[in-house]
């Protein structure tokens, strides 16, 4: 099964080998920043990725995106972008 895959990570962090290692579960990407100021541009992200991704100015947004259609939802990078996601999860009793 293939999931949407939304995905932000640190520019520090080489996201072209996550996102490698991410391309064989994808469907798509949907990239967004990490509230990090050494968070990777997403469009940059996008440009890295061997699988059509979208870029969404928050996690708020690409996650509205991503829970529209049917399957799975991965949240994946970097580790700030997990614990925004858990924040965003918690208050949606998600």
């Amino acid at each position: 099964l293939k999931a949407r895959v939304v995905f932000g990570a640190l520019g520090d962090k080489r996201p072209e080998e996550i996102l490698g290692s991410l391309s064989t579960l994808a469907s798509e990407f949907l990239f967004v920043p990490v509230q990090n100021a050494r968070t990777a541009v997403p469009g940059e992200l996008s440009a890295m990725a061997d699988v059509p991704g979208r870029v969404f100015e928050s996690l708020d947004d690409a996650m509205d995106c991503a829970l529209q259609g049917e399957g799975m939802v991965l949240v994946a990078g970097s580790l700030y972008l997990v614990g925004e996601f858990l924040e965003w999860a918690g208050k949606r009793n998600f």
